[in-house]
């Protein structure tokens, strides 16, 4: 397939993933932090966007290793690549940190140089990582994945269609293995460690490159739309039952 071709599929879903993500600030901002509810208000749409909200991020993570792997230019050198990647990111993360500065208020020394250099969720700290404009944690792990891209990029090349179907397994593993293990962990620590922090979220963006490095190379085409539809309704129902480390209610010594 053309790598330079569009791939207007991914236009529906990036607007429903960010429709689901809006609905889960909303609940934080206006219900409750922690997305943590009660048995009866614990309905399908509360579930699905408590769950839903996180299934979206992922879903980005996983579509930016997708794109760049897809977009990516052959012989590009690693500086020319994170310059194309700074100069188109990190103009309007300035802009947004400072108003964000101005408007809210309240950022210490610290709060303020991490949001600036990007490096906010390095730091396992909430009145750190969610400070000033808390949505932009996912800039930062999103720029510890630029870092990284170039050389991992030249490293998935190499693999032939097994090895790189045997990377989106063990992301997939990964991805699932770090959930469980966090759900009896208190909720700071499992949303820290399972979901702001940058090299955890890394699984998912190596699964969008080892995808795309499929499609591009005609080894995959997808399941289809039948097959989507189809898989849909079941897994929807599964994720309402299954444990998330950083919205399950588990026994929490620090509460």
């Amino acid at each position: 397939m053309d790598p330079n071709s569009r791939l207007p599929s991914l236009t529906g879903l990036r607007w429903a993933a960010a429709l689901i993500v809006f609905g889960q600030h909303l609940l934080e901002q206006y219900y409750n932090q922690q997305l943590v509810a009660p048995k009866p208000v614990k309905s399908v749409v509360w579930a699905a966007f408590t769950h839903g909200g996180g299934l979206g991020v992922s879903f980005f993570f996983v579509l930016s290793g997708f794109v760049l792997a897809w977009s990516s230019r052959p012989g590009e050198r690693a500086g020319t690549f994170w310059w194309r990647r700074f100069s188109k990111v990190y103009p309007a993360t300035l802009v947004t940190t400072v108003v964000a500065a101005f408007l809210i208020g309240g950022a210490g020394p610290l709060q303020l140089a991490t949001h600036l250099t990007l490096t906010q969720s390095w730091w396992p700290r909430r009145d750190v990582y969610a400070a000033l404009n808390p949505v932009s944690w996912s800039l930062s792990c999103e720029a510890f994945f630029y870092l990284c891209f170039p050389l991992l990029l030249a490293v998935m090349r190499r693999l032939g269609p097994s090895g790189l179907w045997a990377i989106a397994v063990m992301m997939i593993e990964c991805v699932a293995a770090v959930g469980m293990n966090l759900v009896p962990a208190s909720h700071d620590t499992a949303t820290y460690a399972g979901y702001i922090l940058p090299p955890v979220r890394m699984a998912e963006f190596t699964l969008g490159i080892a995808v795309a490095l499929l499609v591009r190379t005609g080894s995959w085409r997808g399941p289809g739309l039948r097959w989507s539809l189809a898989l849909l309704p079941p897994a929807m129902v599964a994720g309402l039952f299954a444990p998330s480390p950083s919205t399950s209610t588990p026994s929490r010594s620090s509460r």
